[in-house]
């Protein structure tokens, strides 16, 4: 923290002696006002202050100044000049060294060392002026200055704080601002709660929290009282990459004292998310620290994050505090491409939790629709859009006139987009995995006819190689990966509008090592558009279109059994739901890859197309989508949304969205989902929600920078 001086405090109940020295310039006072000055030297700031300068006038704030009665001589060179005062004077007199300050009620005794304090009882009181620099300079009765300095200003700011003279707080409390740095900050923001500083405080915890590792590599964070400590690590607004990066702030701050700190250790590691590390990190630091073996309740804490990662299937019911990921932690959200009032958004939008902003990061070169989003090895990838070791793939799509089979690759570093090797194919409504840090294109339309075959992209050789093509051409395929296995599930052999189309129910399975695919179980009836969802060790079918409505069927396959059973119903029919060609859907269907099977599920309560789905805390959950073809001017959209729980195969109705709507964005970060964007059926929109599951409650966030539906939304992990 800045260094303070001690101020010495002198309480009379009478005179309050000032002191002019040598350097002193004529000053115009106003009348009864108590002036205020510090020398300034070079290199200090000085504030100028309006309107009869920073004054102590006789009851400011209430605090009266002490006076006694007859004439106020004031000394200097020229000899004394009388003043007198109607109700009581305030005598100044010359003299040397400190120049206390009384208050007439005695509790509360100032003493303003280093400062000048002039009184006057007229408008104009000579003062004589002699050589020398001027610690109060008055240029004439309404300006005044006041020189702030790094040792001088705690202080200064203190006795303005008691004294309620706002203009010097906030003259000192911005010159504090511009001094935060990590070896400090601690230090000013607990000067500023101590002083009431609202905004001076605000600004030293955001600088805190937002510097924290830079922060705990300096001896005020070392010093800190167990309390300050546990404050800080309780914190969810922290600026850490990781958990691991608080653990070891907490063991560096103990290791200080460790004889009269460890006592304290079980407290504070209530407050680090030991769940959330990584298991080889607890084994190797946590576990292993013989300091931590002497207390209980810490092996209690060990034994709870253990237990977390062994029993994965019960971590719905592990859900504590520790449990919930600080907000630096669960990485970044995009949003890319998209349909928006131009009919083809090309902007990609970065979100942050810490700061609830979005920020436009770059735009692609073109145009892109119906691609897809994956992720690899905690980056973002996809067959439209995909980040392959940190920087963003748009790959395929079409841009409104013409298919393509063009990508592009972000770096998020350079803030550019650039060509990669382009596919062999031109492909849209393309279904996107990742499998061992490769990226598969499988099936689409290349404009002419539904595709079979599929591609492979290896970012590392910038090469996109063929792999053997399924058994059936398929457009609007379901795709995903579970066990080493490459999924894909139901589609159509031609465009979706042309009547004679026909949806499969087939389902086949790609096996990277031999290079092989292999028909599986198929689900209970053709579909296209449904949305496939990996759920514990199974495959979730919910949804999609089967050319006639939208479905509420919900199955799941097993791969050990290779079996589909029928699971509840969606509440609503949807393309999680889907449609099937002649309406929505609310079915639901789930694949276990063990049994290869499809089992139904629970339908949803309504028909859902244009669904968002997303899984959270071993839940499935479907938002918004509309109950007819979106094209139809009948078509009515939802706000409603349901959760699955598959322990008992049951929907439940959650908190609806704020307003109906389709083509909404769902991604989950941290413990908590989503909703970006979407259409209601006259704009798209920019609304962004984030539900929280353990109050059941939507709240608005920041909005996207453009109105958008459709949109994939990723979320991409911090590395």
């Amino acid at each position: 923290m800045l260094q303070k001086d001690t101020v010495p405090v002198n309480q009379s109940d009478g005179d309050v002696p000032g002191s002019q020295t040598d350097g002193d310039v004529p000053v115009s006072l106003e009348d009864g006002d108590v002036h205020i000055s510090q020398s300034p030297t070079d290199g200090d700031v000085l504030v100028s202050l309006a309107d009869g300068d920073v004054h102590i006038s006789q009851s400011v704030g209430d605090v009266p100044v002490s006076q006694s009665y007859g004439d106020v001589p004031v000394s200097q060179s020229d000899g004394d000049v009388p003043v007198s005062q109607s109700d009581g004077d305030v005598p100044v007199s010359q003299s040397d060294g400190d120049i206390p300050f009384s208050l007439s009620d005695g509790d509360n005794p100032i003493s303003l060392a280093d400062y000048d304090v002039c009184v006057s009882q007229s408008d104009k009181v000579p003062i004589s002026e002699s050589g020398g620099d001027s610690p109060f300079s008055q240029s004439d009765s309404s300006v005044g200055k006041i020189g702030l300095q790094e040792d001088t200003v705690e202080s200064l700011l203190s006795t303005a704080c008691l004294l309620q003279l706002s203009e010097v707080v906030e003259a000192c409390c911005s010159f504090l601002m511009k001094q935060l740095h990590p070896s400090n900050c601690i230090g000013i923001r607990q000067f500023a709660e101590i002083q009431g500083c609202t905004d001076l405080y605000k600004v030293a915890n955001n600088y805190v929290m937002e510097n924290f590792v830079q922060v705990i590599q300096n001896q005020e964070y070392l010093l800190l009282p167990s309390d300050e400590v546990c404050r800080l690590l309780a914190s969810d607004d922290l600026n850490v990459p990781d958990e691991e990066t608080i653990f070891h702030a907490l063991m560096m701050w103990t290791k200080h004292d460790n004889t009269n700190r460890k006592k304290y250790l079980a407290k504070l590691l209530s407050h680090i998310k030991l769940p959330l590390m990584s298991p080889q990190f607890i084994a190797d630091h946590v576990e292993s620290n013989s300091v931590l073996h002497e207390d209980k309740e810490c092996q209690a804490l060990i034994m709870e994050a253990l237990k977390y990662h062994l029993l994965p299937e019960r971590r719905s019911s592990f859900q504590s505090p520790r449990t919930k990921p600080r907000k630096s932690t669960v990485g970044i959200m995009y949003a890319v491409g998209g349909i928006d009032c131009t009919k083809g958004a090309t902007t990609i939008e970065k979100y942050d939790l810490r700061t609830n902003a979005w920020t436009q990061v770059a735009n692609m070169n073109g145009r892109r629709l119906q691609f897809g989003v994956a992720v690899i090895d905690d980056k973002l990838h996809g067959l439209g859009v995909g980040v392959l070791e940190g920087p963003m793939y748009a790959v395929g799509g079409h841009d409104g006139w013409s298919y393509l089979n063009t990508v592009e690759r972000w770096d998020p570093q350079a803030r550019q987009w650039s060509y990669v090797a382009p596919m062999s194919t031109s492909r849209s409504t393309v279904g996107v995995a990742v499998l061992f840090g490769k990226l598969y294109a499988v099936g689409g339309r290349d404009g002419s006819s539904c595709l079979k075959t599929v591609e492979c992209f290896d970012p590392h050789t910038n090469k996109w190689l063929p792999c053997t093509s399924m058994s059936k051409r398929r457009g609007g395929v379901g795709v995903a990966t579970c066990g080493g296995y490459l999924y894909a599930v139901g589609g159509h052999e031609a465009p979706a509008t042309n009547p004679t189309c026909s949806r499969f129910e087939c389902a086949e399975r790609y096996d990277p090592t031999c290079d092989q695919w292999t028909m599986i179980s198929p689900i209970s009836s053709p579909r296209d558009a449904v949305g496939l969802c990996v759920l514990g060790d199974k495959i979730f079918a919910v949804g999609g279109y089967d050319g006639q409505q939208y479905l509420q069927d919900v199955e799941c396959y097993d791969p050990v059994n290779n079996e589909w059973d029928k699971m509840a119903p969606l509440c609503t029919g949807r393309a999680v739901g889907g449609r099937d060609g002649s309406s929505c859907l609310k079915t639901v269907e789930c694949f276990d890859p063990h049994t290869n099977k499809w089992l139904p599920c629970t339908s949803m309560s309504k028909r859902r197309g244009g669904v968002g789905v997303a899984t959270c805390g071993g839940y499935l959950y479907a938002v918004g989508g509309h109950e007819a073809p979106a094209t139809y001017p009948t078509c009515s959209r939802f706000e409603c949304a349901e959760r699955y729980d598959p322990t008992c195969d049951q929907w439940t109705m959650i908190s609806p969205i704020s307003s109906p709507r389709d083509a909404v964005g769902l991604c989950v970060l941290g413990d908590k989902i989503f909703a970006v964007g979407g259409y209601d059926g006259q704009q798209y929109l920019q609304d962004v929600e984030c539900y929280d599951p353990v109050n059941n409650e939507w709240d608005k966030m920041a909005p996207l920078c453009t109105g958008r539906a459709g949109a994939c939304v990723v979320h991409v992990p911090h590395r």
